[in-house]
């Protein structure tokens, strides 16, 4: 009797449990990027070598996670980018940095980090056409990574971002955006109609879906947080006008 074939396991998102990261307002002045913002964790690895396994984690917020949020949050895992350490190459790539990033974070830290640390190029552009990008580009990666940007600087809390939150949407919908990325998935896998009830099960209960929404989750709490990134690193979307500000910290300093 032939034996039956298992179903392939359902690929998982990879949840955070505690993803609620505050960056120290030290670790936002690049020339505080000493031993206290070590991003490999060289301490760990020198511990590894002479036990055979990693010392316990150091708590929060002198950890690895709370180093690559900052790196993602200030536009620092891209070539050009200050070197990771002493040890490593000079010039690194985002993917590069990313596998590196592998190393001391767990899969679902990366993923924190990664959708954070919005590629280049993306936010490169004015809101307005990253607006239509959202809207209109076939590729719904393009899309994601888009809105992804946008709620990092907080576009979508302003009144200047033309989509409808989740308030003013049918009751089984998310808001505009997420929803408007997720269309554009759906129609990769031959989905076009709302009145597809089985192929928007399909939609709603994928890997994809429910990655987009996750890393849209995450930038959205990464904002209310930590704030937008640096003006100088969102400039290109966002140019100062009506309706925008931009707050300076200021810290006492206690190094005397």
């Amino acid at each position: 009797m032939p034996s039956r074939r298992r179903a392939p396991e359902r690929r998982k998102v990879p949840y955070l449990n505690d993803d609620r990261i505050i960056i120290p307002f030290k670790f936002l002045d690049l020339s505080q990027m000493d031993h206290r913002l070590d991003p490999l964790d060289s301490g760990g690895h020198l511990m590894k070598i002479a036990t055979g396994e990693f010392p316990p984690r150091e708590p929060r917020p002198e950890d690895p996670l709370t180093a690559w949020v900052t790196l993602a949050h200030l536009g620092l895992i891209e070539e050009g980018a200050p070197p990771l350490h002493w040890s490593r190459p000079q010039h690194l790539n985002r993917e590069q940095r990313l596998e590196a990033a592998r190393e001391v974070l767990s899969e679902a830290e990366l993923l924190m980090v990664e959708s954070i640390a919005v590629p280049k190029r993306y936010r490169t552009i004015p809101a307005r056409e990253l607006e239509e990008m959202i809207r209109t580009a076939p590729d719904y990666i393009d899309r994601m990574w888009a809105g992804c940007w946008l709620t990092l600087i907080g576009w979508t809390e302003s009144p200047d971002c033309s989509f409808r939150d989740l308030s003013e949407m049918p009751s089984d919908m998310g808001g505009e955006l997420e929803e408007t990325i997720v269309e554009a998935y759906a129609a990769t896998i031959g989905v076009t109609s709302r009145d597809d009830v089985v192929g928007w099960r399909r939609v709603d209960e994928s890997y994809e879906t429910l990655l987009i929404c996750h890393r849209l989750g995450i930038c959205d709490a990464h904002y209310s947080l930590n704030g937008p990134p640096p003006y100088e690193n969102m400039k290109d979307t966002v140019p100062l006008g009506p309706g925008w500000r931009q707050v300076v910290r200021i810290v006492p300093d206690n190094t005397q």
